[in-house]
């Protein structure tokens, strides 16, 4: 197998990294060179590990597997790394000062070194991802001086492989960072770090082998960015994920959603939005491409409804009225007085409607960051769990929560509904209907009978909270 660090490598770089920073393409590289690595017979074999660290400000990142007993040569710097029962080879990369790593003897020194090692976490797949360290801010500033050296990697290397596999774990490292981060926007380090970035990530996203592994990154770089840089920059690549919620492929359209969602986040909750004007100009602009007027449908399609509440959500936290009149309304049919059924978009409404009045009466505060659906690079995923309340929202409390003006419409959207869902799937489908007997639930649930069924799910689920009207 050929060095990760070649020359040929080199040749693309105006100025080559330092050693350390070839060294992140072993973390990003391919599962299959990892096996091969780890299958050279070992050329040292000595009783303790003596690797050493390449500089002061580094810190081991380690492979934690029973399977080796063993020490073999490491193949960058050539030093005796150990293949004990506690530790797999070691990669080094420059975060922040640490304890050069010592021989693992005694059961003590191991359950340290397992300590030490609580800064990343481990995948499937044998990668290693860093958790930045929010405090103190030394240990801040000494992550991001990390990630700017990754920066420049990233913007002198060519390799189109390379160059998306850093962009993935740049964004796994940033999500939790945009969380979390509030007045750490302002820090010199992470503001250089992202003026750094943004504007070659944000150009090159436009084209089209790059869109799909740097939309997430761009869409990070916002979100830690500090406020100012956020308005002025924001709402030219807020075009450009609506631009791409109808491409024709759907892995693009929804890598558009998620960044529209996370943009979105940080406008309501964290910048507080813009003046009444602006924004409800550009919510009215983010509304009319998810939910088209004369659409039954929303964009994009086949997109988990979840989604859609929660950018309901994020809306009602600054602008409760906006939310239900204009969204919540509109999909429920009540602003139009249409008798059509909208399965998608009802269930939409439904679903946001409860959220809302669940977080106020909860005063749960302002919402946290979507977490993401997909599988990071690291193999892992982030859910959160939450419990909601299935008492009856009555009047009083409703007008208590500041949404009483709503709730008789809502009340009133439902009953409508219910009959109307009733009539189409629930009587349709018993099993005394003739068209019915003698078939499985599979066959009779079409794709134009399933959101009508997951509708009919929602309202059922809904009467505790909002009982219709009689």
């Amino acid at each position: 197998m050929e060095r990760v660090h070649r020359r040929s490598d080199r040749k693309h770089l105006s100025n080559p990294p330092p050693r350390q920073l070839a060294k992140v393409k072993r973390i990003i590289s391919m599962k299959e060179e990892i096996a091969e690595e780890t299958e050279q017979t070992p050329s040292v074999r000595s009783p303790h590990c003596t690797h050493r660290k390449l500089g002061h400000e580094t810190f081991q990142a380690q492979r934690w597997d029973s399977s080796w007993s063993q020490c073999w040569e490491h193949p960058h710097c050539g030093r005796p790394v150990c293949r004990s029962d506690r530790c797999v080879g070691t990669d080094t990369l420059p975060v922040h000062r640490e304890e050069i790593h010592q021989p693992a003897e005694g059961a003590e020194v191991g359950a340290r070194q397992r300590q030490h090692h609580t800064e990343h976490r481990q995948s499937d797949h044998g990668d290693e991802v860093l958790r930045v360290v929010m405090f103190p801010v030394e240990d801040f500033e000494a992550s991001f001086q990390m990630l700017n050296h990754c920066a420049q990697y990233f913007l002198e290397v060519k390799d189109k492989d390379i160059k998306h596999a850093l962009a993935g774990l740049l964004v796994e490292i940033l999500v939790p960072v945009a969380a979390a981060v509030k007045n750490e926007v302002n820090i010199p380090v992470l503001k250089n770090f992202v003026e750094k970035l943004y504007p070659t990530t944000y150009e090159q996203c436009q084209k089209k082998k790059h869109a799909l592994a740097f939309f997430p990154l761009v869409t990070c770089l916002l979100c830690v960015s500090q406020k100012h840089f956020f308005l002025s920059n924001w709402h030219n690549f807020l075009n450009m994920c609506l631009s791409h919620l109808k491409h024709r492929d759907a892995k693009m359209s929804r890598v558009a959603l998620e960044s529209l969602y996370r943009l979105l986040w940080v406008y309501m909750i964290r910048i507080k939005c813009e003046s009444n004007t602006t924004t409800q100009s550009r919510l009215q602009n983010i509304v009319n491409s998810l939910f088209p007027k004369g659409s039954r449908n929303v964009v994009p399609r086949d997109t988990p409804l979840n989604i859609f509440v929660k950018i309901i959500q994020f809306i009602a936290q600054e602008k409760l009225d906006f939310a239900l009149k204009d969204v919540v309304f509109e999909l429920l049919g009540i602003n139009t007085k249409t008798k059509i059924l909208c399965p998608e978009r009802m269930n939409i409404a439904l679903r946001a409607f409860l959220v809302i009045a669940d977080s106020l009466q909860q005063k749960d505060g302002e919402p946290p960051m979507p977490s993401t659906t997909s599988v990071l690079p690291s193999g892992n995923t982030l859910r959160v769990k939450k419990t909601f309340l299935n008492k009856q929202l009555t009047e009083e409390a409703a007008k208590s929560i500041g949404i009483a003006q709503y709730y008789l419409n809502v009340r009133r959207a439902l009953d409508n509904i219910l009959r109307s869902v009733d009539m189409q799937v629930g009587r349709a489908m018993m099993m005394t209907n003739s068209q019915c007997m003698n078939k499985e639930p599979e066959d009779l649930m079409t794709n134009e009978r399933k959101p009508k069924i997951d509708l009919f799910r929602t309202c059922v689920a809904a009467i505790p909270r909002i009982v219709p009207e009689e």
